[in-house]
């Protein structure tokens, strides 16, 4: 639509006989509120404003934003800059004028403020028409999902983020299991963008106390549950709620100088800057290496091929200040990002600025010991001021991990945690408890918000490793039935059940084949044809009973 109001205002000026120059009009100064926008329609932008763009006698620009007026007047701005979200000041060259409420400006100079005017969210809630337009930032509860989308024209990708904001809150749900976050944004938005139900997918993953929600576009986030600062752009709302443009967002965070200082820190969000090795995953190749049926599609029971156009990378690795001598001076780290990633597996090495909460390294995989960050935030800083073996080795030992849950189902999940517990002698039992941000099944947006006490029993409760299997295959979702038989192939046992049904459909083969030899030779002995006589009918038997005997073998293995 923007794309075709520009075109049609480009269309009417020419047809006026406006004439084009650099020297039509002077530059003027704008103010207003400044976004970023997706990189598939900041592309179609340059492009199709670029001819005129030069008639006015402006080098080509590179970048595309919209700033909002505290009318609501939406200009184009045009620039050589990739400007943050924030307050804006600039000075340019007004070339269309906001008719049809979207004008066109080549910016000359550009000033953001990516702090915007504090105001209380309870008030903000109230009367959201009163600061329509206007750029703010509030203190609240945040919840963010970030992910990446295929572009259905061309070779962007569009970086989204989804971020829920409530009233402050002091006790922190924090999620396990990265790999499977990362699944989640493949696999279940991949089946939701599908069925067009993205939205709704993403608004039912967040805390049912959410009230007010924001979205971003075109930078790199991480998943997040913290209490922080949020500067975005009111864009309208009502009833208590509030819709936003995001900008920039900063966990509230305690500042630590090394990291012998997290384990008093644990439960907490804290800030250290350290050196890391590590790794980033992207789910979406690292299923299309595992199960590719079809360009961009994974293996599907159901319809064949389900094509994955979105993805969830998955960050991990280990933190250290200085050479440890074993991996018990380690912190670990993992983190889910909407970065771009076109290949599985990339290296991360370097310094690091890190927000993250620090947890016990088992809610980043049941086999890791000691302590962890769940990234919620990360600046690479400088170069590895130090190299560690030690370090490398269990930076490689987590990628496994998380690489296992990013094609593992539920079930799977549960199976491993069970097996370590049972390795460390602990309890297999669980307490009850309200699901974390990845333990909720997020197949079902109406099952999450009316099932929430039984999705707690299902999460907490699960302790028979017998009856594990039949319970949450009951409960898993689309996603998870179908990463389920995506890792058949990766599974020993299942190895197991796929040879003994080879053998047995190759036992029955065989074995009608000797009974047709058999009746061809038994017809042409009493006709007395020996062109019909069959001379070795018995080796299909042989053959068969011998494959019989195998599958009955492996059924009772």
């Amino acid at each position: 639509m923007r794309k075709l109001v520009i075109s049609l205002l480009i269309l009417s000026l020419a047809l006026s006989g406006v004439p084009i120059s650099a020297h039509a009009q002077s530059s003027s100064t704008y103010e207003g509120v400044i976004v970023n926008v997706s990189a598939q329609a900041e592309a179609n932008y340059v492009s199709e404003t670029s001819s005129i763009v030069e008639s006015y006698g402006f080098d080509s620009v590179q970048h595309a934003s919209l700033l909002f007026t505290d009318s609501g007047t939406r200009y184009v701005v045009l620039s050589n800059s990739d400007p943050a979200v924030g307050q804006a000041s600039l000075n340019g060259v007004e070339i269309l004028p906001p008719e049809g409420g979207l004008g066109l400006l080549v910016a000359t100079s550009l000033k953001v403020n990516p702090e915007g005017t504090e105001v209380p969210l309870d008030e903000l809630e109230k009367n959201p028409k009163e600061y329509q337009y206007e750029f703010v930032q509030v203190s609240a509860s945040v919840t963010q999902l970030t992910h990446t989308v295929d572009a259905t024209e061309g070779e962007v990708v569009l970086q989204e983020s989804l971020l829920g904001l409530g009233e402050e809150r002091f006790s922190f749900s924090t999620f396990k299991s990265p790999g499977r976050e990362g699944k989640w944004s493949t696999v279940n938005l991949s089946l939701a963008k599908q069925n067009h139900e993205l939205n709704s997918e993403l608004t039912g993953r967040l805390p049912l106390s959410t009230s007010s929600i924001g979205r971003a576009s075109q930078q790199t986030r991480w998943w997040m549950s913290a209490n922080a600062t949020v500067n975005m752009l009111v864009v309208g709302g009502g009833g208590g709620s509030v819709a936003a443009i995001i900008g920039q967002t900063t966990p509230e965070s305690t500042t630590v100088s090394d990291l012998d200082e997290l384990s008093a820190h644990t439960g907490e969000v804290v800030t250290v800057t350290a050196n890391g090795v590590g790794s980033s995953l992207s789910t979406q190749e690292t299923l299309l290496s595992a199960a590719k049926c079809a360009p961009s599609s994974i293996t599907n029971p159901v319809t064949g091929c389900l094509p994955v156009p979105t993805d969830g990378v998955v960050h991990s690795g280990t933190l250290f200040d200085s050479p440890p001598k074993n991996s018990d001076q380690l912190v670990y780290y993992a983190g889910v990002s909407n970065t771009v990633q076109d290949t599985p597996v990339e290296p991360e090495t370097g310094k690091y600025r890190v927000t993250g909460r620090v947890v016990d390294a088992t809610q980043l995989d049941p086999r890791l010991k000691g302590t962890a960050l769940i990234v919620y935030d990360r600046e690479r800083v400088g170069h590895l001021s130090i190299e560690s073996s030690t370090a490398k080795e269990s930076a490689s030992t987590v990628r496994e991990y998380i690489r296992e849950q990013q094609l593992s189902s539920q079930s799977e999940w549960q199976s491993i945690t069970a097996t370590a517990n049972a390795e460390t002698g602990q309890s297999t039992e669980k307490p009850t408890q309200t699901p974390s941000l990845n333990e909720k099944d997020s197949s079902s947006n109406t099952a999450k918000h009316q099932g929430k006490s039984e999705d707690d029993t299902k999460n907490g409760g699960e302790t028979a490793q017998a009856s594990e299997s039949n319970s949450a295959r009951q409960s898993e979702g689309p996603s998870d039935s179908i990463l389920r038989r995506i890792q058949r192939p990766f599974n020993g046992e299942s190895s197991f059940e796929a040879v003994g049904l080879m053998t047995g459909l190759g036992s029955i083969v065989f074995l009608i084949s000797g009974v047709i030899l058999s009746l061809i030779d038994m017809l042409g002995k009493l006709l007395g044809n020996e062109n019909m006589e069959i001379e070795y009918e018995w080796i299909p038997w042989v053959i068969g009973i011998a494959l019989l005997a195998i599958t009955y073998i492996y059924s009772t293995t």
